[in-house]
């Protein structure tokens, strides 16, 4: 979390972190499980290309998740996102109207989903593929909840 943490203002506290899942290698990986049946069925110059193709794929969803963050702190939302051309922004906690968790069938059993936070103005920001998606929500939730109880008071 090399990115957020060196963005924290005065007095922001790093509250819940999180990654992108390794479901991202799926594909790849049946590229070069494909590329190697091709090869074993002696079509070795089409089987070496898709075997190159999922290597060359996984090595880039590697770098993406090496250096994608995605972070809850006391006072914003905040990612990061790219390898050679980086795209970072945040949301703070008190423009968020809601916060909405999408899984399908597969995200529930590996434990991965999309997190949608809505912002005012109808401004919305997705979060696609991340790790435990349900405890990212849950802290973006509650710091949302301190924000608006610490105004009313």
């Amino acid at each position: 979390m090399n990115y957020i943490t060196n963005s924290l203002s005065e007095a922001e506290l790093l509250v819940h972190s999180t990654r992108l899942s390794m479901v991202i290698f799926s594909w790849p990986i049946v590229f070069c499980i494909l590329g190697l049946v091709f090869i074993i069925a002696s079509l070795a110059w089409v089987g070496l290309f898709i075997l190159l193709i999922g290597l060359l794929w996984a090595l880039a969803m590697f770098l993406k998740i090496k250096f994608s963050e995605y972070g809850v702190t006391n006072r914003r939302v905040v990612f990061k996102v790219g390898v050679f051309s980086t795209i970072a922004g945040d949301l703070l906690l008190q423009q968020i109207e809601g916060v909405q968790l999408e899984q399908s069938l597969w995200g529930r059993l590996f434990n991965y989903g999309k997190i949608v936070v809505t912002g005012s103005g109808g401004t919305k920001r997705s979060i696609t593929d991340i790790n435990k998606p349900l405890d990212f929500k849950k802290a973006i939730e509650k710091e949302v909840a301190a924000i608006h109880k610490s105004a009313i008071v």
